[in-house]
């Protein structure tokens, strides 16, 4: 496995973080966030400090991608 994660998705808020990554960890896609700890500590939802990238592996991209492509509405 690589050691360079790659930026799938970013969102504002831990709230979302961590619902898409409990989602794609049941797919078992390994999943790391960064900038989640600037928002629960602040409490921020707003502002560029708030921004929270969720990250997986390069070979687990694509199938990461596809299912939050597929399931836009629900998470």
């Amino acid at each position: 496995m690589s050691s360079e994660w790659i930026v799938i998705k970013e969102v504002v808020g831990h709230f979302e973080a961590d619902i898409i990554k409990g989602k794609l960890e049941s797919l078992d896609i390994p999943v790391q966030i960064l900038g989640e700890a600037y928002s629960k500590i602040a409490a921020l939802e707003h502002g560029e400090m708030s921004i929270i990238k969720i990250l997986v592996p390069p070979e687990f991209k694509e199938l990461a991608i596809k299912y939050l492509n597929e399931n836009r509405e629900v998470i």
